[in-house]
């Protein structure tokens, strides 16, 4: 099995203590974010995947939260893919927000209830990394 490297940038939004998750077509919630592209900085890619899944033109972002790696696997293609993921602060205006057909649902979770969704390990634990910064600051 042909095993791609890629690397996928995320934002971490926080509102009223709760996270933004957007969920894709295989109903796994995910961060808002995606693949650099090569040539692209974090930031531009994370700036040029919010606009193409979000409709988002201008955000703000913040400090590296979290990084780590997972496997997706596409056995009918015979591949593997080895993703670093590299999660970041953000902030938008949330109010121009339109999914792209990437995604069906976006919606925001509390640290209790990304406990329990479907979604990656990795974007479990930068969630609770600023849930316990938030917790820390009150």
């Amino acid at each position: 099995m042909e095993q791609i490297q890629k690397v996928t940038i995320k934002a971490l939004v926080v509102k009223e203590n709760k996270v933004l998750f957007v969920k894709d077509n295989h109903n796994l919630w995910e961060l808002p974010g995606g693949t650099m592209k090569q040539g692209e900085t974090e930031e531009e890619t994370l700036r040029r995947e919010l606009g193409e899944e979000l409709n988002i033109d201008e955000a703000n972002i913040g400090k590296l939260i979290s990084s780590g790696s997972f496997i997706v696997l596409k056995p009918e293609w015979d591949k593997k893919y080895a993703y670093t993921a590299k999660i970041y602060e953000a902030e938008f205006n949330i109010q121009n927000a339109k999914l792209s057909d990437e995604h069906v649902e976006m919606k925001w979770f509390s640290s209790e209830e990304i406990s329990n969704i479907n979604t990656r390990e990795i974007y479990r634990n930068a969630s609770k990394i600023v849930f316990d910064q938030l917790s820390s600051n009150t």
